[in-house]
C-alpha cells in the first residue's frame, strides 16, 4: 500500500509541476505543503493569463489521501481548461466555471448525490505592471501583510474584511464551495486590491488551523494563525516555509495530523 501511495505521489507531483511557469514571472514566494497521507487533496496551482498577468490558486479538496488526490486531479484539469485553454482571467468567473465543471464531472444533481464533494479555494490574479490584485474565494480568505495596513486601498463592505493588529488584513471570499450547494446561486465576486511593493499575500487550506495539539489538545484556530502571521512579519519569504513547518510540528507534538496542510505566501 505504501509503495502504491509513493508512486501515486510521483504522478500527482508530475501533474502539478506541469503548471510551473518561468521563475522570473512569479513573485518571491514560499509553499508549505504537508499531506496527511503521502498524497494530498490540497494543492497550489499557478500559471499566467493570456494578457501576461500571474494567476495562482490554493485549493483544499474534500477528503485527503487517495480520495483527496483524485479530487485534486479534477481541480487541476479544470483550472488548465478554464485559464489556459479558454483564456478566462477574471477570478470570479474562473470560480463560476470551476463550480460548473465540478458539478458536471461528479454528476451532482441534488443534495443526495455527492453533496459533500468539492473544493474550498482562493484564486488570485496579479498584474505585475500595476500591482493590482484581483481575488475571489470559495469559503476561504486571503491575508495581506503590510507594516501599516490602515492605508490599503480598497472599497470593501465591512462584512468582507477584517484587520488584525496593525499589519494584517483578512479579505473574505464568498460563503460557498466549488461544487453543489443549493443555498448560493449568485456568481462569485471578484475583489480588487491595490498592492504596494513588499506586501505579502497568504492563502491557506484549513488543515493547520484545525489541527489538534498544544498542552490541552485543542485546535490551533484561525485566530492563533493570524497572530502567528502578524508576529512573524519580519522573517524573509525564504524562511517562512520553515517557520510554519516548525510551528505545526511543535503544536501537534505526538498527536496525529488530521488533514492535509497547504500554505502559500507571495511577496510582490
Amino acid at each position: 500500500m505504501t509503495d502504491s501511495l509513493n508512486y501515486a505521489q510521483r504522478i500527482q507531483e508530475a501533474i502539478l509541476d506541469g503548471n510551473v511557469i518561468e521563475e522570473d514571472l512569479l513573485p518571491a514566494h514560499f509553499v508549505f505543503n504537508q499531506p496527511k497521507q503521502i498524497v494530498s487533496g490540497d494543492f497550489f496551482w499557478r500559471n499566467k493569463t493570456t494578457n501576461g498577468n500571474i494567476v495562482w490558486a490554493v485549493v483544499d479538496c474534500t477528503g485527503h489521501g487517495v480520495p483527496g488526490a483524485f479530487m485534486s486531479i479534477i481541480g487541476v484539469r479544470l483550472l488548465n481548461e478554464i485559464v489556459i485553454e479558454q483564456g478566462v482571467s477574471d477570478p470570479g468567473t474562473i470560480l463560476d466555471k470551476l463550480k460548473e465543471g465540478v458539478i458536471h464531472t461528479l454528476n451532482q444533481k441534488d443534495q443526495s448525490n455527492h453533496k459533500q464533494d468539492g473544493m474550498d479555494m482562493v484564486i488570485c490574479v496579479w498584474d505585475p505592471k500595476t500591482n493590482l490584485l484581483e481575488f475571489a474565494g470559495a469559503n476561504n480568505s486571503i491575508y495581506i501583510l503590510r507594516p501599516d495596513i490602515s492605508n490599503i486601498n480598497h472599497t470593501l463592505p465591512k462584512a468582507r474584511f477584517k484587520t488584525f493588529e496593525s499589519n494584517l488584513l483578512e479579505i473574505k471570499g464568498d460563503r460557498s464551495p466549488i461544487g453543489y450547494y443549493p443555498y448560493f446561486n449568485q456568481p462569485f465576486e471578484t475583489i480588487k486590491i491595490q498592492l504596494e511593493k513588499g506586501d505579502v499575500i497568504y492563502a491557506l487550506s484549513d488543515g493547520f488551523q484545525d489541527q489538534f495539539g498544544g498542552s490541552k489538545n485543542k485546535k490551533y484556530t484561525t485566530k492563533r494563525m493570524k497572530r502567528f502571521m502578524s508576529n512573524h512579519a519580519d522573517h524573509s519569504i525564504d524562511q517562512q516555509s520553515i517557520i510554519f513547518k516548525d510551528e505545526l510540528n511543535k503544536w501537534k507534538g505526538g498527536y496525529e495530523q488530521i488533514d492535509d496542510v497547504c500554505i502559500v505566501g507571495v511577496k510582490v
